[in-house]
């Protein structure tokens, strides 16, 4: 059944057919990874009686503090290498989302038949209450942020987590029966589900990513539509009705079918909130509310509140060429454009013509910037820096008065950076130094 504007009087009635748990009293459990995620479920794991083994290739600080504590525990852990012959010997692994299929270990596990879950997985077999599970390429952090507003401003009991900070199996002491999770979810988290069934499953949008992940669009988005399999007609898919790829599998979604961005012409991520406001009964007055409160996420189109004739956009979560399109998009006014850092995939010339109207000069930066360049040198005028601060300064000197410096740069940030957070934090630090004091985030 498809649902756009009626929605049955029964949704509360949704019942969980989940499968017999697994008892984990003494079995054997290898946890692939040391971060957060192998972390919390390891300790979940030894509380339910397992035989846990933690096995981490890297040996960052934050991994040899974790086997501290992890050690002091009373789990058996290792880092630096892989003890393949006592892996192999488990009745079951946890796989955590920084572990590639394409290492080596992974391959071999998979030769040995040995059962491969992920976190969210075994998080959630042990969730008392309702899963909204939010994915997509793009737009899954303010998308699950937003919606855990405005369920917990509706009274809900929530609890944000997930591929956005807090792990949901880390999460699980605060729930209860009547508790709400709303879980961000990635690829790599759904690939490895099999009894994964959230209430409200959200699919915002599907375009090239991770390839160096899936080897293919068609096992990348595979692993994204596995958010569906195992739901019924007591729940709810809520689907971009404007994505081709999303459209083309809708065959495969056996839930209530819910759409947004009908229209194109409003923003898609209110547009979630009002389905999902109509599943749980948020009159529209509250939904309108929520969505006026919402300040937004730290390096996502997030606006520097800073004492200048130029406006400056941190928009360093833009890992993607569709990320990057979603910002420009936004644009009202061609904008300086700080773009590049390690490339990702996918094509910039499919962004050519749209660079060509809203960008006004093009400031690029790291590996992908001979790239980038090659794609648009003929629509945009382009300086090349080779530091992120001679980036800024540059942007700063090619932007006109109350011209809009936008960092969205498409690319991962590995090359430069420790991670996006960092690049934008590092963004703010320099643009408040060349520009004055940094007082707040404002959208």
């Amino acid at each position: 059944m498809d649902h756009r504007i009626y929605f049955g009087a029964d949704w509360h009635e949704h019942v969980e057919v989940k499968v017999v748990w697994m008892d984990w009293q003494h079995k054997k459990v290898t946890v692939l990874g040391l971060g957060k995620s192998g972390f919390d479920c390891a300790f979940f794991l030894k509380e339910k009686g397992a035989d846990v083994f933690v096995s981490e290739l890297a040996q960052t600080e934050s991994v040899l503090e974790n086997k501290k504590k992890i050690t002091a525990a009373g789990i058996a852990c290792e880092v630096g290498h892989h003890s393949t012959n006592l892996i192999l010997k488990s009745d079951i692994i946890i796989i955590s989302p920084g572990i590639s299929p394409q290492q080596p270990i992974f391959q071999q596990i998979t030769a040995a038949q040995i059962p491969v879950w992920s976190e969210i997985e075994l998080a959630y077999q042990g969730m008392p209450g309702r899963v909204v599970a939010v994915t997509g390429t793009n737009g899954k952090t303010t998308v699950s942020t937003l919606v855990s507003q405005l369920l917990s401003e509706a009274g809900y009991p929530v609890v944000l987590c997930g591929n956005i900070g807090n792990t949901f199996i880390g999460c699980l002491p605060q729930m209860k029966q009547d508790s709400i999770a709303v879980v961000e979810v990635s690829s790599f988290q759904l690939q490895q589900t099999f009894s994964f069934r959230p209430f409200v499953a959200v699919m915002l949008n599907l375009t090239d990513n991770h390839f160096d992940w899936h080897g293919n669009f068609e096992h990348y988005a595979a692993a994204k539509f596995r958010i569906f399999s195992q739901q019924t007609q007591s729940d709810f898919a809520v689907l971009n009705a404007r994505d081709p790829e999303i459209k083309r599998r809708l065959s495969s979604v056996k839930s209530q079918k819910l759409f947004f961005n009908e229209s194109g012409g409003g923003n898609p991520n209110e547009e979630v909130c009002f389905a999902i406001g109509k599943i749980f009964k948020i009159p529209m007055p509250k939904i309108q509310q929520t969505l006026s409160n919402f300040k937004g996420i730290p390096h996502r189109l997030e606006l520097l509140n800073i004492k200048s004739d130029i406006q400056y956009i941190n928009d360093s979560k833009s890992t993607t060429i569709a990320s990057l399109k979603w910002a420009l998009e936004r644009m009202e006014k061609p904008v300086v454009l700080i773009v590049g850092g390690q490339f990702k995939g996918g094509s910039f010339e499919s962004l050519k013509s749209l660079a060509a109207s809203k960008v006004a000069h093009a400031v690029l930066i790291g590996e992908a910037a001979e790239l980038i360049r090659n794609a648009w040198q003929d629509v945009v005028p382009m300086t090349v820096s080779g530091s992120f601060r001679e980036a800024i300064q540059n942007a700063k000197q090619n932007a006109k008065k109350n011209q809009t410096v936008l960092l969205s740069p498409a690319c991962a940030s590995f090359d430069m950076f420790k991670n996006y957070i960092d690049r934008g934090n590092q963004f703010r630090q320099v643009v408040q130094e060349i520009e004055g004091v940094y007082t707040k985030t404002a959208r």
